[in-house]
């Protein structure tokens, strides 16, 4: 069975970069909120052991409800988030995203403080991980390939069975029989 791990990568955007990021975040999108998997910036349709990857833009916009309270607003960071869930080990993942997408990363963290644009990216980002609070596996032990496999197959035996209304039991019996 292939183990799956979890990463989280967390960076603290730079104030005055945050609508450039958020503007390079939509370009992603094939529509509002729904990632293009193929997007030119991290296309994450192209990696094979990638179960689910989600870019986040972390921020409070109810930290002014605080004010009607009589408390001065406070002024809390906003962080990106790249969270995701592999086949393997979280450190082999991380890698081979920096290796194949790793200018599509640079463009996305070089709205966060401290990231250096020419340096190790790689480093960069096993610097910024952070232990996850919680996850979610739907399928323990499947890979991206076997989940896929599975899929088309599905796919391929409901096209061969009709999708209609059963009125009987009989008639049940009468399409198992044919």
């Amino acid at each position: 069975m292939t183990p799956q791990s979890q990463f989280l990568v967390l960076a603290r955007v730079t104030p005055d970069r945050e609508r450039g990021l958020r503007e390079l975040l939509e370009t992603m999108n094939s529509k509002p909120s729904i990632a293009d998997p193929a997007n030119a910036v991290l296309p994450f349709g192209q990696f094979q052991r990638l179960h689910f990857a989600r870019l986040a833009v972390l921020d409070d916009p109810t930290l002014g409800d605080i004010e009607a309270h009589g408390v001065p607003r406070p002024h809390l960071p906003v962080y990106l988030a790249l969270i995701g869930s592999c086949d393997g080990p979280a450190d082999h993942c991380i890698a081979d995203l920096t290796q194949r997408a790793g200018t599509g990363l640079r463009r996305l963290f070089m709205h966060c403080d401290d990231f250096d644009a020419e340096g190790d990216l790689l480093a960069w980002m096993q610097a910024h991980q952070r232990p996850l609070a919680a996850n979610y596996i739907n399928w323990v032990g499947r890979t991206v390939r076997q989940v896929k496999e599975e899929s088309a197959l599905r796919r391929a035996l409901a096209a061969r069975v009709p999708r209609v209304p059963l009125v009987s039991v009989a008639q049940a019996q009468q399409l198992r029989r044919s």
